[in-house]
């Protein structure tokens, strides 16, 4: 007597198994496709005014010195790398300079949460070194005063996924605009993308909050207004959606970008 065959056995079939096999395969590839491709860091920045010299024939002159150097547009600017992947980062020099004629008096940087300042990266250290060894009078040092004061090049020994780095630089602006600033690296599978300063809600962008939040709320209430539930109980389940929209749609990025670091 034939009897049909169940669902598992035609899965079991040869033909069947070998197109699993195929399957297998193919999301195989994927992932590894998925988890070597290329790392992209974020990076915002802020630049906080400290001092502005000027002169008016109403209110006089203000002059701004810095180490005794008269000065005319002091700020402090701070930059962040985010590593938002699934990849750790080791050894990864970030290339910093400015393409309007800003001078860098000073800086420093810091991956968040660690205790150790990030070193200088060569051959930028080399030519520092080079640069404090040369006699006042050498006419090298105008070419390497130029080029030291112009850009900051850092070694960062890891960039675990999640991690923030970042860099402070007090500079001297062109006076009337902003500076603009360059973040590069050579580091193999490794690019950079400008994300403009925004406002976050526990590490995530307040629109991408929101939106998750309306979503899931939209679908919390399709799926109460389909169970028996009195008027009331529906009532606070709505308003408490409506209220908490943001904070529940950054909870529930923050679990997906912990689930994906986790699994990858």
């Amino acid at each position: 007597m034939n009897e049909e065959k169940t669902l598992v056995e035609r899965l079991l079939d040869p033909l069947p198994a070998a197109l699993w096999a195929v399957a297998g395969a193919i999301l195989a590839h994927l992932w590894r496709r998925y988890r070597d491709r290329m790392v992209t860091l974020r990076w915002q920045v802020w630049h906080h005014p400290l001092a502005i010299a000027a002169q008016d024939a109403m209110f006089g002159t203000i002059e701004v010195r810095y180490n005794g150097n008269p000065v005319q547009n002091l700020l402090f600017t701070t930059v962040d790398i985010q590593n938002d992947s699934n990849r750790d980062l080791t050894n990864l020099d970030l290339n910093f300079f400015f393409t309007d004629g800003t001078l860098i008096f000073m800086s420093h940087g810091a991956v968040l949460g660690s205790a150790n300042v990030l070193a200088f990266a060569e051959p930028f250290a080399s030519e520092l070194q080079r640069l404090i060894g040369l006699p006042p009078e050498d006419p090298q040092r105008v070419g390497l005063i130029e080029a030291v004061t112009r850009r900051r090049d850092y070694r960062l020994p890891a960039l675990n996924r999640g991690a923030t780095a970042r860099i402070g630089m007090l500079i001297q602006g062109q006076a009337g605009q902003s500076p603009t600033i360059q973040v590069a690296t050579d580091h193999p599978g490794v690019k950079l993308a400008f994300r403009p300063a925004r406002q976050v809600l526990l590490g995530v962008d307040t629109n991408l909050a929101t939106l998750i939040g309306l979503v899931t709320g939209i679908a919390v209430l399709v799926v109460v207004s389909t169970t028996p539930l009195d008027r009331g109980a529906a009532i606070v389940v709505a308003f408490g959606l409506g209220s908490m929209t943001m904070l529940v749609g950054a909870l529930l990025v923050r679990a997906f970008n912990w689930v994906r670091r986790f699994l990858g």
